[in-house]
């Protein structure tokens, strides 16, 4: 089994099905996105202030492997594992596994950069280069 950066345990809500009585394709990526501003918050990296200092982190690529359905009521735990790729990209490898049996629900590889808003031009902000760089 990987050794994940950083793990979140989440419940399926009601209003997250879809008219088959399962989880929307679409809320996976929330899931996902929830758990990596979970893990972005334990490295002490507040992308909200970040904002503010004029960078913002944009998703340039997601590649997503549905490999079950989530049902009503159910736990669930979301993994991440962040490494760099090149100078710009974050790669975070994320998964989503059931609770009771850890079985794969969804395999998924996030790609994401941050952005000077003065230029619209990628960089790595100076402030970021030693989390990202302890983590990778």
């Amino acid at each position: 089994m990987e050794k994940w950066d950083f793990r979140c345990a989440m419940t399926v809500r009601d209003y997250e099905l879809d008219m088959q009585g399962i989880v929307h394709h679409s809320v996976y990526i929330n899931y996902l996105e929830y758990c990596r501003s979970l893990y972005a918050k334990s490295l002490g990296v507040d992308v909200h202030e970040i904002h503010r200092q004029g960078y913002d982190v944009v998703i340039i690529a997601l590649d997503q492997e549905y490999k079950s359905s989530l049902f009503p009521g159910e736990e669930f735990y979301v993994t991440v594992k962040m490494c760099r790729e090149g100078r710009l990209k974050m790669i975070f490898n994320q998964e989503i596994r059931r609770e009771k049996d850890d079985s794969l629900v969804l395999k998924a590889k996030v790609t994401a950069i941050w952005i000077d808003l003065k230029n619209r031009k990628p960089c790595m902000p100076k402030m970021l280069e030693s989390v990202f760089e302890a983590e990778s």
